[in-house]
């Protein structure tokens, strides 16, 4: 009997094996041939670049295309960052056309595009001007960077902490100290009359927005760029749930994080614009928008 059972085995072992290999030949792209993935368009709107298994490469290399042509050719490697872009950012024109690539900012040209600013920071492209100036935003900070001179200015600074404020009793002590000591007082005007002076022969400040350990959601700037809005996102500090993850790497068993249970606490969003030549910040409410609550007429039939 247990004899029966083992060629039993083997035959089913066999065939299954037969059937694996089978099926890794015969099925998907194996069999009918590697489709193009990650199209995009150059801005010329006559080139397409795509990424193409063609001739059984391991890793599917990129290729380019006319639209006139319908010729394909391979991109070498080390010339894909100066053609190929996840996205392209131009101003209203489309005269001064630029893209990302990692830590490189390239403006395109029809045949190569030229490497103008390199950082190991990570940023993103907000917009390009008409002057050809670009807003850049790196590490939730707003900068303008101009190509023709080289310029690089940073718009408004977030900082994740809170700003120091005097309380009541802070300052009835300091008026106390002025009153009863002339030395405090005396240090006191030098202090004023130092600062007075570094405030006018310093360069220009760049505002700050204190987040009060708060998150910065998204920020947007007017073209002008003398204002800016963004928003301001509050998480609460829910208990998420622990998921075992029991396939990994190195046969151990890993746990994750999940999202929290029903009921948890929603998170809190504020919206904000700030004159960045005043530095005048105000709330957006909804409240205060004219027939906010009024509910549409179809909910009357």
């Amino acid at each position: 009997m247990k004899y029966i059972l083992a060629i039993t085995f083997i035959i089913v072992s066999i065939n299954s094996h037969a059937q694996l290999k089978m099926n890794d030949i015969m099925s998907g792209n194996d069999f009918i041939g590697y489709q193009p993935t990650n199209v995009s368009w150059a801005p010329d709107n006559e080139t397409v670049y795509f990424r193409w298994r063609h001739n059984n490469e391991i890793v599917a290399p990129y290729y380019e295309t006319n639209v006139s042509t319908n010729i394909a050719s391979k991109i070498e490697n080390k010339d894909v960052p100066c053609k190929v872009s996840d996205g392209f950012v131009s101003d209203a024109t489309n005269e001064h056309v630029y893209y990302k690539k990692g830590g490189s900012l390239y403006k395109w040209g029809s045949k190569k595009s030229t490497l103008i600013l390199q950082k190991s920071a990570q940023f993103s492209i907000v917009k390009v001007l008409s002057d050809n100036r670009i807003i850049l935003n790196e590490n939730n900070n707003l900068f303008v960077y101009q190509p023709d001179n080289g310029s690089y200015l940073q718009l408004v600074d977030f900082i994740d902490g809170t700003k120091e404020i005097i309380t009541e009793n802070q300052s009835y002590l300091q008026n106390q100290q002025d009153e009863l000591f002339e030395i405090v007082r005396k240090n006191k005007t030098k202090s004023i009359a130092r600062d007075e002076f570094i405030n006018e022969v310093q360069s220009p400040s760049i505002p700050k927005i204190y987040l009060n350990n708060k998150a910065l959601g998204w920020i947007k700037i007017t073209p002008d760029l003398k204002h800016v809005i963004f928003r301001v996102d509050e998480y609460p500090k829910n208990e998420r749930t622990h998921v075992e993850n029991h396939i990994t790497e190195n046969g151990y068993t890993k746990s994750t994080n999940s999202r929290p249970k029903v009921g948890a606490s929603n998170p809190k969003h504020n919206l904000y614009i700030m004159n960045l030549e005043t530095e005048k910040l105000i709330l957006i409410t909804a409240e205060s928008l004219p027939n906010i609550y009024d509910k549409p007429k179809f909910l009357m039939d």
